[in-house]
């Protein structure tokens, strides 16, 4: 798309995620990478800190191509965050004797937005908080790049999440104009 938009759509799955596909990213434009990043998620008594306002890629994964993952390091410790698109569902583990739950969000099918952890420290490690995935979907791309006239060279996509108006949503930019970041509201197609 050229947008500036995460992850770069150049790398392109030759497996697309027919599930979500066409509704998600667009016709054959399931990307390789996505990024997730998880905020205020808390680790329950006695466990490490989990990695929060970080982005971390997952990769998708051939055999299951609306499923993405990703191994990393963080604090001294082991994670995997597991994202499945057709499912949408968002976890985090801490990969400690097989692993240890931290984050279970869910949501419908192939929508855009942001997760609720529904973990608790009743029957998980970790609690609270959001995930985001790092990319948006492709009408929400065209419908701000005719709207806003965003430029490629500007202007990132962030991530989108739900504003106080029901409906609309709020995407946060990022780039040489904003510095941080700038948010803007707009209802998706």
């Amino acid at each position: 798309m050229g947008l500036g938009i995460h992850p770069r759509r150049d790398e392109e799955s030759e497996f697309p995620c027919a599930t979500c596909e066409g509704l998600y990213w667009g016709e054959d434009h399931t990307p390789k990478f996505v990024r997730v990043v998880f905020h205020h998620v808390q680790a329950c008594p006695g466990n490490p800190a989990p990695p929060n306002d970080l982005p971390f890629t997952c990769e998708q994964d051939p055999d299951n191509p609306c499923e993405y993952n990703s191994y990393f390091s963080f604090g001294g410790h082991d994670w995997w965050a597991w994202i499945h698109t057709a499912a949408a569902g968002v976890h985090l583990y801490h990969v400690v004797n097989g692993g240890h739950l931290y984050f279970a969000g869910v949501q419908p099918p192939c929508l855009a937005g942001s997760f609720i952890n529904t973990a608790e420290c009743t029957s998980s490690y970790g609690t609270g908080g959001t995930a985001f995935i790092l990319d948006l979907p492709v009408d929400y791309v065209l419908t701000l790049a005719l709207d806003y006239n965003l430029q490629p060279d500007r202007q990132a996509l962030y991530d989108a999440f739900d504003s106080a108006t029901p409906g609309d949503k709020i995407v946060r930019l990022t780039g040489r104009e904003c510095s941080g970041s700038c948010l803007i509201r707009f209802t998706p197609p």
